[in-house]
């Protein structure tokens, strides 16, 4: 009975360090992308890799371009 019991606080506190974990890092990602939209810009903004994604250009021609900060480039 008492090796059951263990086991039972064992599974116990692994769910409940999972459930920390997990409800950490959902957390953690509360606003990493932020959007935003204005005129015909689309950008999309990572604040966590530092980086800046956008689309310029009239339907037919839109062109992506990526800046990233960290590494020092732009596309």
């Amino acid at each position: 009975m008492e090796n059951k019991w263990r086991l039972a606080k064992a599974v116990a506190f692994i769910l409940s360090l999972t459930a920390f974990v997990y409800v950490g890092q959902i957390i953690s990602q509360n606003g990493r992308y932020q959007s935003v939209t204005s005129g015909a810009a689309v950008a999309i903004i990572d604040t966590q890799t530092g980086t800046v994604q956008y689309l310029t250009g009239a339907e037919g021609e839109r062109v992506f371009h990526k800046i990233d900060f960290k590494g020092h480039t732009y596309e």
